[in-house]
């Protein structure tokens, strides 16, 4: 019966990506769909994993190593252009990581307590999320699933082979995110530490691994910084060796890891992407203290460890509080094979109808989640309403300077124009960098103002009451003040540069 509740919440995941991309509104990520369109469109290469509108001379910008990109590129071709090859790609990526999963459930749970384990993967929000959003964030989560389950494996068991894969998995999930395979490598030593098997041969596996990926890592990470400092006005430079911001963003300080207001809207955003239900609190609490299910604790060793690290990237991102799902799954996987094997099995012929009360409750508790997750932004149609208003008073040939066009050139890739992405127009009021800017080739400035329903999301969320949309004037220096107007309305302001 399980298997059939496992089946049952795959149909849900279906049904809901379907519906959203029929209903026009496919969840994904800008930065990396540009990029898979680009590889699309242009061949996959490094030279084109670019962020669109992220810096001013079209230099790739690799966050992480572009396999996703290039999976969706190769299936966005094979659908003939149509962009549901991205999601598609996200779903396939995210059935490739269901293998580990159930096997690190079966060897903590047993066989059945294994399809719990999935049940309670697929039934948390930002798993369901995520597992079809076109974005590397889902094939981020398999590929440390991945690592997990062949380095546990190498651990234990030693061979060249094992090690082998051992090292591309791991090597693979760092360089798709870091704080994943960080994450994944705390709970492997933390599970050895539980079983108190202080064998070095264990122990010098893993950590000759981590020392491989280490290398690997840091090797990559030269290279992309590399291309990095060859962008011309990038958005936001990302190598910590050159902004001091970057820092922060990734790490935050003493200040912010002290502060309640964090951990209190990180509970409300964990609790509604990881539980779902609040209901279901206590009993993943209660399923974390079962003797048995030692690897589930592992795991949230790993996840409390990686945040307490990279606190605010973890804290401020949602998409990170998939490092606690196989956590969750494994502790609410418990309990629910647990309180199958004591009450079901005596429930005779209600035992039907107690298995369809859980997948029910299950279903309730995903989709409120998924409201606590403000899901409805995905389908507000603002987004492609300012992009519309851009392309009908732009031309292709225009070169745009875009204030609020997403960090990812949202608005420049919904309405196929060119352009740089930036965060006001102050650069303008200075000669030289405004001549720059026209020998480059721009000749317009497009301000959009944020959405209204993404600001009434944001005045619900805790300690956001104040939240107030800002106006044209907050991003209009004096010299874009003194610039024609090509269009305005409420939410779009065009101005036109002159050459001089």
């Amino acid at each position: 019966m399980p298997r059939l509740i496992f089946l049952g919440l795959l149909i849900v995941l279906a049904a809901y990506q379907a519906f959203t991309w029929f209903a026009g509104y496919p969840a994904y990520r800008d930065h990396h769909v540009g990029a898979a369109r680009i590889f699309a469109a242009e061949g996959i290469s490094i030279q084109n994993c670019q962020i669109v509108g992220f810096n001013a001379n079209q230099m790739p910008t690799i966050q992480e190593i572009p396999a996703w990109q290039a999976g969706a590129a190769f299936f966005i071709t094979l659908l003939g252009g149509s962009e549901l090859g991205a999601n598609l790609f996200s779903l396939s990526c995210f059935l490739l990581g269901l293998w580990p999963l159930f096997q690190i459930g079966k060897r903590c749970l047993g066989p059945q307590g294994a399809w719990w384990c999935l049940i309670a993967y697929l039934a948390q929000p930002v798993v369901f999320d995520f597992s079809g959003c076109a974005s590397a964030d889902g094939l981020a989560m398999t590929a440390s699933l991945w690592a997990y389950e062949i380095l546990w494996r190498f651990s234990r068991q030693g061979g060249f082979a094992l090690g082998l894969g051992a090292v591309i998995c791991c090597v693979f999930a760092a360089l798709m995110k870091l704080p994943f395979f960080m994450a994944t490598g705390i709970a492997l030593a933390a599970g050895l530490a539980m079983e108190k098997d202080f064998r070095p041969k264990l122990w010098a596996r893993l950590v000759g691994v981590g020392l491989v990926t280490g290398c690997v890592f840091f090797l990559w990470t030269r290279y992309t910084d590399s291309l990095l400092s060859q962008a011309e006005w990038p958005f936001v430079d990302l190598r910590i060796s050159r902004n001091p911001e970057m820092i922060y963003w990734y790490f935050g300080d003493l200040a912010y890891r002290l502060s309640p207001a964090t951990w209190i809207k990180a509970a409300w955003r964990i609790g509604n992407s990881n539980f779902g239900s609040f209901f279901l609190i206590p009993v993943i609490i209660g399923g974390f203290c079962l003797v048995w299910n030692r690897e589930g604790r592992a795991w949230l060793i790993g996840f409390i460890a990686t945040t307490l690290v990279f606190a605010h990237l973890v804290l401020h991102h949602s998409h990170y509080f998939l490092m606690l799902a196989p956590a969750c799954a494994l502790a609410l996987g418990g309990v629910l094979a647990l309180v199958e094997k004591q009450f079901f099995s005596s429930l005779n012929r209600f035992r039907g109808l107690a298995y369809v009360g859980v997948f029910v409750g299950l279903t309730g508790s995903l989709f409120q989640g998924m409201i606590g997750r403000e899901v409805v932004g995905q389908f507000d149609p603002y987004p492609k309403q300012v992009a519309e208003v851009v392309a009908q008073h732009t031309v292709p040939t225009d070169r745009l300077l875009v204030v609020g066009g997403g960090w990812g050139g949202d608005t420049l890739q919904r309405s196929r124009r060119s352009g740089l992405s930036i965060w006001d127009t102050k650069n303008l009021d200075e000669p030289a960098w405004y001549q720059e800017a026209i020998s480059k080739g721009f000749n317009k400035v497009v301000i959009i103002l944020d959405s209204p329903l993404l600001v009434a999301l944001q005045k619900t969320n805790p300690g956001m009451a104040t939240f107030e949309r800002k106006s044209f004037e907050h991003f209009l220096s004096p010299a874009a003040r003194g610039l024609r107007v090509v269009f305005k309305d409420e939410n779009v302001l065009i101005l036109s540069l002159p050459k001089t």
